[in-house]
This record gives C-alpha cells, sequence and structure tokens, in this order.
C-alpha cells in the first residue's frame, strides 16, 4: 500500500541521555550561574550610627519560615542601599488599601537586588500589640518592635510625618531623605499599576537621587574592585573578571553626542547634575592619591570625601597631597 500523505506524520530523533536533561535542573543551575555575581563585592558602609540611634538596637526581620525574629539594626540593614520607612496600621483604611501593592513593589525589588537594593522597615501606628502582630504578620518587611514606640514618635517627627500611610525614603550611607512621604506613595501605586519593569525603573530613579557624596563612595569602591581585578594573576582574571559593581553604582559618562550638547545653557538640573559630577571626580582623584600614599581603600574613600567635601564649602582650602 502506498504510504499516505498525511500531515499528522511526525519524526522523533531519539538523543543520547547525556543531551537530554530529565528535569529542570541544568537550566535552573544556568540561571543561578548568571545571577551568581550580579551583586557587587563590596560592603556597603551604612551610616550604623545614624540608623541605630533612628530604629534602636534591634529590628524584627522575617526568618524563611516568615516567623519575626529580632536581629542588631547594623546586621539587619547590612549591604543595603536605599532604606524605606513605612508608617502605617491596621485601623487604617488607606493603609489597608496601600499595603498589598507596598508588597508587590518590595517583592519585585527583592528578585532583582536582593543585596545592594531596597530595605522595607514596617513602623506601626496601631494602638496595641494585638493589631501590630495581625498586621505586620501578612508583610514580609523588617519592623520596629511595638515595643519602641518613642522610637516610631521619633522617626514620625524627623521625616515629617503627620499622618499614615507614609512611606519615607533613605539613603543608607548619609541618612538623608531621598524620596518624602508626600510623593512615595504616588509613585509606588503609578509603579505597580505598570508592573515590574515600572517598579525596576523607579528604583533606579530613586537611586539617582542620592547625595553626590554617597554616589562617589561607591564609586571608588566600584573603582577599588576594579582595581583588584586589573592587579589579579592571569589564573584569577577570568573569575576576578566578575567582581564588579551594578550599573546602577556607576555615573554615566557623556558620549560623543551628549558632549556636544554641552554648548547649550544649562538649567539648574543640568547644573546641580554637573556640579555632582566634578565632585565625584575629584573625590576619585584624591582616592588615588591615598591609595598610592598606601592607605587602606575604605580609609581612603572616606578621607577623599572628607577632602572633596571640604573643598566644596571653602574652594580655597583645595588640598595637594605630597609625593612619598
Amino acid at each position: 500500500d502506498p504510504i499516505p500523505n498525511d500531515s499528522s506524520w511526525a519524526t522523533y530523533h531519539f538523543l543520547p541521555d547525556s543531551l537530554v536533561p530529565d528535569d529542570d535542573e541544568v537550566i535552573e543551575e544556568k540561571a543561578a550561574s548568571a545571577n551568581k555575581y550580579s551583586t557587587p563585592k563590596f560592603d556597603i558602609p551604612i551610616a550604623e550610627d545614624y540608623f541605630t540611634g533612628l530604629l534602636g538596637t534591634q529590628l524584627l526581620v522575617k526568618n524563611a519560615a516568615s516567623t519575626p525574629t529580632p536581629m542588631d539594626t547594623a546586621s539587619a540593614l547590612a549591604n543595603t542601599r536605599l532604606i524605606a520607612l513605612y508608617f502605617s496600621a491596621q485601623w487604617c483604611g488607606p493603609c489597608r488599601g496601600f499595603t498589598p501593592l507596598l508588597i508587590e513593589f518590595y517583592n519585585v525589588l527583592k528578585e532583582t537586588a536582593p543585596s545592594h537594593g531596597l530595605e522595607l522597615i514596617f513602623v506601626s501606628s496601631d494602638r496595641d500589640e494585638g493589631q501590630f502582630q495581625q498586621y505586620y504578620g501578612k508583610m514580609p518587611f523588617m519592623a520596629l518592635p511595638f515595643s519602641n514606640r518613642a522610637l516610631a514618635q521619633q522617626a514620625k517627627s524627623v521625616f515629617g510625618v503627620r499622618g499614615v500611610p507614609s512611606l519615607v525614603v533613605i539613603d543608607s550611607l548619609s541618612g538623608q531623605i531621598v524620596i518624602p512621604p508626600d510623593e512615595s506613595r504616588r509613585v509606588v501605586h503609578q509603579a505597580c499599576q505598570r508592573g515590574d519593569e515600572a517598579i525596576e525603573s523607579l528604583f533606579q530613579s530613586w537611586l539617582g537621587r542620592v547625595p553626590a557624596e554617597s554616589v562617589s563612595m561607591l564609586d571608588i569602591l566600584s573603582l577599588s574592585c576594579q582595581e583588584a581585578v586589573e592587579g589579579a594573576g592571569e589564573a584569577d582574571k577570568t573569575a576576578a573578571t566578575n567582581i564588579k559593581a551594578e550599573g546602577y553604582l556607576k555615573r554615566e559618562v557623556p558620549d560623543g553626542n551628549e558632549q556636544d550638547e554641552k554648548a547649550k545653557p544649562l538649567t539648574p538640573v543640568d547644573s546641580t547634575a554637573r556640579a555632582n559630577e566634578l565632585f565625584a571626580d575629584r573625590v576619585e582623584e584624591l582616592f588615588k592619591q591615598l591609595k598610592a600614599k598606601g592607605m587602606d581603600p575604605n580609609a581612603a574613600a572616606t578621607e577623599a570625601i572628607n577632602q572633596a567635601s571640604a573643598e566644596q564649602k571653602n574652594p580655597s582650602t583645595s588640598i595637594e597631597l605630597e609625593e612619598g
């Protein structure tokens, strides 16, 4: 009989077992490998004394089982780039509406940047411990212990919080406000409506608003990592190339086309950006000089920023480091 010409026929190719994984293990391993070095290798020098004074010596941190566990504040906030305080309460209707959006926002960023990213701390305005426990039980964030009522009131006063819900975003290096309460809630709501990419984009925009001194510090730490790569032996170069900072930790250098734009009159925003760039350049210059004198990278970074800040406040105090 002739072979039927039927489009339902299919051809199967049997491959050796070694080429056909029985599960997703290989794919998962490749994905893990791709993300293994996505986090910068340096530690972020957060303002430990400031945040311990602001929030107390311990915070509640959710473990793998979502059980709140006390942890000292400095350890809980280690390697956090931005710290957000969420003032909220269970009895508040708008709070109950905003909290699920904030949880979504937080979870997306935790996947994107599990370290060197954003940490959220719940500061309760609940009326009693029971309300606090019930409300906080739904959150993945850290929290100020409910017993620290005085610190909660102090934090409200420091950041001008007059009602709930309120969200204030703070630079972890300087303790300065990056996004005030009257802006953050609105933009988080808008980003969540637009999806994950909008959430990540909003986070990037927040990083672009941190003080120039903090940007310079991270640039310097990134530079220090880069120097470690360049100084590595040939056997270590492949692994060492993974030691680099994320793009959001680096200042953008204008390309040729953007250089032409400098001929245009500067707006106030442009002027600020230019001042920040000059400050960062000066810090980097001082850092290299201090490193050449044998100073430890972290100490050199701190000293470079201090000197550049002094020069910025009083240009006549510009210091040239002596050789030797």
